[in-house]
């Protein structure tokens, strides 16, 4: 309300959720946003204008500069690039994390009604998905019958084998099938707004020469 009562109507309409405005008007510093949480970002937007830094949880990470007076002409209105903006961390986080991700305008920590996109080991499924195209797949027979398969170079190789589970993403044809597999994904289910595309844990090996 405050920032509208300053003419700032336009400015605000043009916010997300999560976007901030940081402005000077007269001898007044406004920090605002769409909701609290965009406030809240806009509070620690102003605080890295002034060379404030929150490199790791905790107070070893925190780096605030030695300032006698404050100064600005701050003026920005800012949407964020990414709907999903934190670091994942395998092991577990301390509780000093949930503060560092909002300090850094990370959304680890929830607002009221925002959805979390879902994670999942999916790079694995182009595959499976492949190998029952005409386009793609070879007849093999095996145990005396005739099934759809990908060639082994759609496949990584460890230990001179195709590993089933990563692709070969040295191979041209493996980008195309991919490629197909995610606009037939998006054609059949036009709604979804999202796909995951990650890896399964551990470590992606591939002995092709060109992967390597």
């Amino acid at each position: 309300d405050l920032a509208r009562k300053a003419g700032l109507g336009a400015e605000l309409d043009t916010l997300e959720k999560d976007g901030i405005l940081c402005t000077v008007r007269g001898n007044h510093l406004i920090l605002s946003g769409r909701r609290p949480r965009g406030t809240l970002y806009a509070v620690y937007d102003f605080l890295e204008s002034l060379g404030c830094r929150w490199v790791m949880p905790g107070p070893f990470g925190e780096l605030y500069p030695d300032a006698k007076t404050i100064r600005t002409a701050i003026d920005k209105v800012e949407n964020p690039s990414h709907r999903e903006r934190y670091w994942w961390c395998t092991y577990g986080n301390d509780k000093l994390y949930a503060q560092w991700t909002l300090r850094t305008k990370g959304n680890f920590v929830r607002g009221l009604g925002d959805a979390m996109v879902a994670q999942g080991h999916a790079l694995s499924q182009p595959l499976g998905w492949g190998a029952r195209q005409e386009k793609y797949s070879v007849v093999k027979n095996v145990d005396g019958q005739e099934i759809r398969v990908l060639p082994d170079d759609f496949y990584a190789r460890v230990g001179g084998r195709p590993n089933h589970h990563i692709p070969n993403m040295s191979n041209p044809r493996v980008w195309d099938m991919y490629a197909d597999y995610y606009i037939n994904s998006f054609s059949s289910s036009p709604f979804t707004r999202y796909v995951s595309i990650s890896a399964e844990d551990g470590l992606t090996l591939d002995e092709h020469e060109w992967s390597r």
